[in-house]
């Protein structure tokens, strides 16, 4: 399994988690606590770096900014490579609460989109190498 598909699996679990507490925990308007997942990856070689971490987060616009915000919802894709570089996001995926769900079954069955961007993100990040092989 190449890394990008082993990356498309881990997309589409973390969509699936999303999706399975979705409907709970998002409401049509109003704001609510952040929806995250977050799943260790490695981007490079696992033998001589450490796992990074890319988190999905549901969250609700501001609507003290603009009114129609009051029932927007968007993904955040956050990454992180190193613990001491911090990370890098990108919000994404903007729309109502139904929107939001068609667009995240969709990507469910092919989530290349978000792979995409997951992958944007992690180009110049730098990424924190294992101290174990150097013992």
């Amino acid at each position: 399994m190449t890394i990008h598909d082993d990356l498309e699996t881990t997309v589409t679990d973390m969509i699936g988690e999303i999706l399975g507490r979705y409907d709970a925990h998002v409401p049509e308007s109003g704001s609510f606590p952040d929806l995250r997942v977050s799943r260790k990856y490695h981007f490079g070689d696992p033998d001589l770096s450490r796992p990074g971490l890319v988190e999905m987060i549901v969250m609700n616009m501001n609507a003290k900014l603009d009114p129609e915000f009051d029932k927007k919802r968007f993904i955040s894709v956050r990454v992180m490579k190193s613990r001491a570089a911090g990370y890098a996001s990108n919000s994404c995926l903007h729309g109502t609460r139904d929107e939001l769900r068609k667009r995240l079954e969709s990507l469910s069955r092919n989530p290349g989109y978000l792979v995409d961007r997951i992958m944007e993100l992690s180009h110049g990040l730098p990424e924190e190498t294992n101290p174990d092989i150097w013992r």
